[in-house]
C-alpha cells in the first residue's frame, strides 16, 4: 500500500469510517495487507464469495458454486489443458502438482498458522476442492484465453470475470465484489449510497456500480473508467 493511500485509510478509520478490503484474493491472503499496515476492517475475499469480520477473523458470509457447475468448469478446464487454481473454504488447490500459489511461497507458514489454510497440489487436490465446494476458479495459464472464455461462459450457474489481461476467474452465479459489498452494507447497517469504493480492473466493475461513490483508478482499462 502506498504511503499516501495508507495515510488516507488511517485518517478515515480514525473518523469512524468502516474499512473493507474487497479483492479477488482469498480472504486469508488478503488479510495480510491490512495486518502488515496496521489496518483493520472487513475482508471481502474471492470477489465477495468469502467475507471475514476482520483480518484472519471469522467467516461471516460464504458462497459456493453449485456442484454440477463446478464439475462442468473443472471438466472444461482439463479438456482444454488449462492450468488453474481452485479456491474452497480454507483450501487452495493447484491443478499442476509442481505449481505453488504465490501466497504459499511468500507467506505459506504464516497463512497456515493464522488462517488455517491448507495448500494442496495436483488432480487429487482438485478433486477434494471441488467436492468441498468452490468459491472461485482462477485460470492463470492457457494458450487461448479468448477461446477458453467462450467455453466457460456457456456453463450455467457461473459468472466469468477477470482481474487482468492474462487470467480468467470463474465465480458462482451472482457472486462478485458488488454483491459482497451489498451484503456487507446490510450486515453493518450502512446504506449503499454512503459507501465509497475504488478499483482498477474488470472484476471491480460490479463494485464500482453498486456503491454510492465509485471511483476507477487512472490505470484501469478504458471500459472500466468509462
Amino acid at each position: 500500500i502506498m504511503c499516501e493511500t495508507l495515510a488516507a485509510l488511517k485518517a478515515a478509520a480514525e473518523q469512524g469510517i468502516v474499512l473493507a478490503l474487497a479483492t479477488g484474493r482469498y480472504p486469508e491472503n488478503a488479510s495480510l495487507a491490512f495486518l502488515d499496515h496496521g489496518l483493520t476492517g472487513f475482508i471481502a475475499g474471492s470477489n465477495g464469495a468469502a467475507i471475514l469480520d476482520r483480518p484472519m477473523g471469522q467467516t461471516i458470509m460464504l458462497h459456493m458454486m453449485r456442484s454440477d457447475a463446478a464439475a462442468a468448469v473443472r471438466a472444461c478446464l482439463d479438456a482444454e489443458g488449462a492450468d488453474y487454481i481452485v479456491f474452497s473454504h480454507k483450501l487452495v488447490a493447484t491443478s499442476c502438482s509442481s505449481f505453488f500459489h504465490h501466497s504459499e511461497i511468500s507467506d505459506g507458514e504464516r497463512i497456515r498458522r493464522s488462517g488455517h489454510i491448507r495448500f494442496t497440489h495436483g488432480a487429487q487436490a482438485v478433486d477434494e476442492a471441488v467436492r468441498s465446494g468452490v468459491t472461485k476458479f482462477y485460470i492463470y495459464q492457457h494458450h487461448d484465453l479468448a477461446h477458453l472464455g467462450k467455453c466457460l461462459k456457456n456453463i450455467d450457474g457461473t459468472l466469468l470475470t477477470r482481474s487482468g489481461r492474462a487470467n480468467l476467474e470463474v465465480m458462482p452465479a451472482g457472486v462478485h465484489k458488488g454483491s459482497g459489498i451489498a451484503e456487507l452494507a446490510r450486515w453493518t447497517g450502512i446504506p449503499l449510497e454512503h459507501v465509497m469504493a475504488f478499483g482498477d480492473e474488470e472484476n471491480d466493475l460490479p463494485l464500482l456500480t453498486t456503491v454510492g461513490y465509485g471511483f476507477a483508478m487512472a490505470n484501469a482499462p478504458q471500459h472500466v473508467r468509462d
